[in-house]
């Protein structure tokens, strides 16, 4: 394994018995593997659990081509480590100390972080200048926008006979919303070609459906007005016409019922005078 000078290496040993409760001192011994040089000894401390650790720092490398080092980790039964353990072995790892290869010549990594940003920026640039929308030509929108105008200021509501009808508020209410959708239209601002902005085109449609739905839904309220006044007169009518009616034929019949009975009586008592015809033939 390969390591770079001055680098923190953590030392680790654990009993292979989880259930061992003797009591273990266990030190670690860092040599040069090719001379046998002791470089330096350390114990390591217990952490419970048959977990021994400690650190060191990685020594340097004099000659820059790489230094090979072994780590020997041994088991001790007494606090003066002198007697080895019988059950545990020695655990052995093996290190090379050497520094990554330098970009920028020996002494370290030298990285041109303003070369990268150059070459994301210009990355970045030529996407931005491909998602550039090009330019594009309004005029189909504006003619159809000019076709609605046309639509709704061409709207004529009928007239109608009953006088008592007075269609100057509707009328004036679709002059006033008609001036309205123009200035609206007349408001529009068609956008620059590299900037394309068609949030106004979309406000004014909205507004002229808003004042579309408002001229149908007056058009609706009057035409059942008119048809609830209407219907009401002609209801009434037929009752009056029925009541005089029926007024009628009660009349009728009770005229001939006294007709019928006056031609009896006379038929009856034919030598009694008759006053209503002496009252309109007096005698001379």
């Amino acid at each position: 394994m390969q390591i770079e000078p001055q680098y923190t290496l953590p030392l680790v040993y654990e009993l292979t018995d989880p259930f061992d409760t003797g009591v273990y001192y266990v030190r670690a011994v860092i040599r040069d593997s090719l001379s046998g040089e002791t470089l330096q000894t350390i114990n390591l401390i217990d952490k419970g659990n048959g977990r021994y650790t400690n650190s060191i720092s990685a020594p340097q490398d004099p000659t820059g081509q790489g230094r090979h080092i072994d780590v020997v980790i041994s088991i001790y039964t007494d606090a003066g480590y002198t007697t080895l353990s019988q059950t545990y072995q020695n655990k052995i790892d093996k290190f090379l100390i050497k520094r990554s290869v330098s970009f920028g010549g020996a002494g370290g990594v030298d990285v041109d972080y303003l070369k990268i940003q150059k070459m994301i920026d210009i990355s970045v640039q030529k996407i931005i200048e491909g998602t550039k929308s090009q330019p594009m030509s309004l005029e189909p929108v504006i003619g159809q926008i000019k076709g609605l105008e046309k639509v709704i200021t061409g709207i004529k509501m009928p007239t109608f006979e009953q006088k008592q009808q007075d269609m100057s508020p509707i009328i004036s209410s679709i002059e006033k919303n008609s001036k309205a959708i123009l200035k609206e239209i007349g408001s529009i601002e068609i956008p620059k070609p590299k900037d394309v902005d068609l949030y106004p085109i979309v406000s004014a449609l909205e507004k002229v459906q808003s004042v579309v739905d408002s001229i149908f839904e007056a058009v609706n309220k009057l035409k059942n007005g008119i048809l609830e006044t209407i219907g009401s007169s002609i209801k009434s009518a037929f009752k009056i016409n029925t009541d005089r009616s029926q007024k009628l034929k009660q009349l009728i019949s009770e005229l001939s019922a006294q007709e019928n009975q006056d031609v009896s009586n006379e038929i009856k008592s034919p030598e009694k005078p008759n006053k209503e015809i002496d009252n309109y033939f007096p005698k001379p």
